[in-house]
This record gives C-alpha cells, structure tokens and sequence, in this order.
C-alpha cells in the first residue's frame, strides 16, 4: 500500500488528519480543479471549495482494493 492510499484512508476517519491531508495536497487540488475549469483557478475562486468537498468525498469514498488514491481523486 502506498502512503499516499493510506494516509487518505486515515484522513476518511479522523476531521483532523484529513484537514491535514487537504493543506499537503492543496497543489493537487488546484491543479485539478483548473484542468477541470479549463482555467487558472486559485483559493479565492468559487472553484476551489467546490474543489475541496469534491477531494473531501473522494477521501471518505475511497476504497484501496479499487486502486490509488490519487488515480481516484482526479475523477
């Protein structure tokens, strides 16, 4: 399992961790949500809270025998 998968599966029981886990990937999140926008998006935009409940429920909806989390998330 790599750390990443386990980490998310952590964050999916505990607010804390996964508060935790959202400012580490905090990049990932912008990233995707721009790819997504089709344009820059930055934490002062709409998009990105709209970005963080979707990584939120990505976290909470993972599951490890599905595959990585990271391939999961960008869904």
């Amino acid at each position: 399992m790599r750390e990443i998968d386990q980490m998310a599966m952590e964050a999916a029981k505990d607010e804390e961790k996964l508060s935790a886990f959202i400012g580490q990937y905090e990049f990932f999140i912008l990233k995707n949500a721009s790819r997504t926008a089709k344009h820059y998006v930055s934490k002062n935009d709409d998009e990105w809270a709209i970005a963080l409940l979707a990584f939120s429920d990505a976290v909470k909806k993972y599951d490890y025998e599905r595959g990585s989390f990271i391939g999961f998330a960008e869904l």
